[in-house]
């Protein structure tokens, strides 16, 4: 198997989610007065890919057994890969990283346990939600956003956790705007796949509420996250420099726009999930500056 197959099974192109997530849990921590443990810092990150790592290849070995990326509509931000539908990677290969990546996990964990316990039971929480999602929380009604968001949530957590020993100040709010951001950005990748998704089992809420209800919901929660970013900022929650992060409110108006047009119709929506995706990122990425920046506020 090539480098090329290898990146598809990971999905390296969605990876740098992570690092711009880990960014956010030490630009709190740094804002609430705590210093960098660096080596701790650098194993944390590397914990946290190798989970990413893990859900992306588990994702799609399962996937591809239950036969939904043979049959699921591509779009460039959903729909699956290609390479084992087509014989070009091996089964076997992605279900082998998927769970070599996982025990590294679990091991990345047990040495945060002698050194920080706090952080050993949060990695053991999002090494959970690894394992379970495919097979059991995509099935649960409701559940595949809140547990896709929460488990990027946990990395804010976590990496906070490694330099404070504790989670305490704007670890929290960051936990909120970061797990509805990735949440939002599950929510919107699935409407293309609801037929086949449906058929699979699987029970995520375009599923449950229909592509026009949940285009709505969809909108709703974009307009939450900037409000609760404002309101977190204004509130002293958060620094004021955290206002930063509107700068990502046109990609985020454009995301909410083309939902409500589109009625989650493909492939009228795809321009909504580009958008969604700009909104994801530079938001997240805004956020740990403004963090940064308010350190000079204090």
């Amino acid at each position: 198997m090539s480098l090329k197959e290898l990146s598809e099974i990971v999905r390296l192109n969605f990876l740098l989610l992570t690092p711009i997530t880990i960014f956010v849990g030490m630009a709190a921590a740094m804002y609430d007065g705590y210093s960098l443990r660096v080596i701790d810092t650098l194993i944390a990150l590397t914990g946290a890919l190798l989970a990413h790592i893990a859900v992306n290849s588990l994702n799609n070995y399962f996937d591809y057994k239950s036969g939904i990326d043979a049959k699921t509509p591509k779009t460039p931000f959903s729909g699956g890969i290609m390479a084992l539908v087509e014989g070009r990677a091996d089964p076997h290969m992605a279900i082998f990283v998927g769970s070599i990546s996982s025990v590294l996990v679990l091991l990345i964990a047990v040495y945060f346990l002698i050194e920080i316990p706090l952080v050993f039971l949060i990695g053991l929480a999002g090494l959970s939600l690894v394992i379970l999602y495919t097979p059991l929380l995509s099935k649960v009604p409701f559940t595949s956003e809140p547990s896709a968001g929460i488990g990027f949530g946990l990395m804010v957590l976590g990496m906070y956790a490694v330099e404070a020993g504790t989670i305490a100040g704007s670890a929290w709010p960051s936990f909120v705007i970061v797990s509805i951001l990735v949440g939002l950005l599950l929510f919107i990748n699935e409407f293309p796949d609801a037929e086949v998704d449906k058929e699979a089992g699987r029970r995520h809420t375009v599923i449950m509420l229909g592509r026009e209800t949940a285009s709505k919901v969809y909108a709703a929660f974009v307009a939450i996250n900037y409000a609760l970013i404002v309101l977190f900022s204004l509130m002293d929650i958060l620094p004021l420099t955290c206002l930063v992060s509107l700068i990502s409110l046109p990609f985020g108006y454009r995301a909410a726009k083309g939902s409500l047009r589109s009625k989650g119709e493909v492939p009228d929506i795809v321009p909504a999930m580009a958008n969604n995706l700009l909104m994801v990122l530079t938001t997240i990425t805004a956020l740990g500056v403004g963090l940064l920046l308010g350190i000079l506020l204090k």
